[in-house]
């Protein structure tokens, strides 16, 4: 029924709706922005609801040296009948719960029955039934290269981005299957299979990991991975990772790696990335390296998130951190070398405290690839009521001058309940790439905004 929902049924659920959950935020805005030449009221929200008209649990744990846990509920709920991706696309999937951001204008009602969890147990293991696969097999990550990805509310419904560190895993699909953890070690397998005319199909994800093993001070950790998607061209990928670890008194180090033969048994490619941290006192040191990874990241266009990828191929990036704090010098100290072996993008950059309210943060850079020399400062200031930043960043590159600024400040103490903040940030174009350059009148400006975000 579109937007047509009948009298009795108004009068059932007023009478007996039970709201299970509900959770959202609306963030408004006022302002100009100059890469588009619109100006006024930007709303960006999002509202999720769980609406049981009727429901009922039940669950159910054994005693004994070995147990049997389990849990249930049934409940007659309010969906979304025609099922959409974040892009609008329709998934021809019946979509629980109701979800703003993917309004069909088609709704329904249906009965939903879940398994919240079963497991047998005993003393230092336990059997998990039911869980999804996946592949946490992944221990190497970067400290130094980010990209964009998407916040997501409880219903994997992206409505923000932020920061994410490179990684790369070994690919897999995930299956409904079980989940084991017997004295720290975990073992989890899942697996589909669908039966054709002329073939059958299946595709599966097992995994295992270690707990951490002690030994001569250090401690190490394993993991392994195999996976194949259902699909009659898909070709088995294996992963495996390791990491070891050692600390004592002001010293530590870690090292961590984790390598993926995708395809095995076609056009197989092995792929692999490693990291290192090593910390004395006031001195740390990282490195990352991976030789090839690809990600999804998230642009925020207008206040909405966008889909895409980005691709990272022999990226090698190094960072050595000086906090003289220890010797009562409010100064920390920092040099990154990133994409060395591409790029050779280098930096240093130094954070002073001038005092327990304000902190000065001046820097400078090298491309060397593409020969651009950049430089930056910044100051933030924090009151009882408000925190105030202001950063702004130069650079040349051939004949072209940027100059970008940032200004922003912001208070959660004048509205009890609400985050308000007044901002001059540059724009961004679909590709997480800046746009705003003072010093180029044919370049945008930036955007100016007055906003209040409520959450709940």
């Amino acid at each position: 029924m579109k937007k047509i929902i009948s009298i009795a049924f108004v009068a059932l659920i007023a009478a007996s709706t039970v709201f299970a959950g509900i959770s959202g935020y609306s963030n408004l805005g006022f302002g100009f922005n100059s890469s588009n030449g619109k100006f006024g009221f930007n709303p960006a929200s999002a509202l999720s609801v769980d609406i049981d008209i009727a429901s009922d649990s039940a669950s159910n744990v054994g005693e004994g040296d070995v147990y049997a846990g389990i849990s249930g509920s049934v409940a007659l709920r309010l969906v979304d009948a025609v099922g959409v991706d974040p892009s609008g696309n329709d998934t021809g999937a019946v979509e629980y719960p109701y979800n703003a951001a993917n309004d069909t204008n088609v709704y329904s009602v249906g009965v939903f029955a879940f398994i919240n969890e079963a497991y047998v147990a005993g003393q230092d293991w336990k059997v998990a039934f039911g869980t999804k696969s996946s592949n946490p097999v992944d221990f190497a990550k970067s400290a130094i290269d980010t990209y964009k990805t998407a916040l997501k509310d409880a219903y994997e419904t992206p409505f923000w981005v932020k920061d994410a560190n490179v990684s790369y895993k070994a690919p897999y699909t995930s299956n409904a299957g079980v989940n084991a953890t017997i004295k720290g070690f975990t073992v989890g397998a899942g697996f589909v299979g669908t039966k054709g005319e002329t073939d059958t199909t299946v595709g599966y994800t097992a995994y295992a990991l270690t707990p951490d093993f002690a030994f001569g001070g250090a401690n190490a950790k394993f993991g392994a991975v195999v996976s194949k998607a259902n699909k009659a061209t898909a070709n088995t990928s294996i992963g495996a990772s390791a990491q070891i670890a050692f600390a004592q008194d002001a010293f530590s180090a870690k090292a961590a790696a984790d390598f993926g033969f995708e395809n095995v048994d076609g056009e197989s490619a092995v792929h692999f990335d490693v990291a290192g941290n090593v910390k004395y006192d006031f001195v740390s040191a990282d490195i990352y390296y991976v030789d090839y990874a690809k990600v999804t990241t998230y642009s925020l266009v207008d206040w909405a998130p966008v889909k895409g990828s980005k691709e990272y191929e022999d990226l090698l990036s190094a960072k050595a951190t000086l906090d003289l704090a220890s010797f009562d010098v409010p100064v920390s100290l920092t040099i990154k070398g990133k994409d060395l072996i591409n790029s050779q993008d280098l930096s240093a950059s130094a954070k002073i405290a001038v005092s327990d309210a304000v902190k000065v943060t001046v820097g400078g850079g090298y491309n060397i690839k593409s020969e651009k020399i950049s430089a930056s400062a910044g100051v933030e200031y924090s009151a009882e009521k408000f925190t105030a930043s202001a950063d702004v960043s130069f650079s040349i590159k051939g004949e072209t001058k940027t100059l970008v600024p940032t200004v922003v400040v912001s208070s959660d103490a004048l509205i009890n309940g609400a985050t308000v903040e007044l901002s001059w940030k540059p724009n961004t174009d679909g590709t997480n790439s800046t746009t705003t350059n003072l010093l180029d009148k044919d370049a945008d400006y930036g955007k100016f905004y007055a906003t209040v975000k409520l959450g709940f």
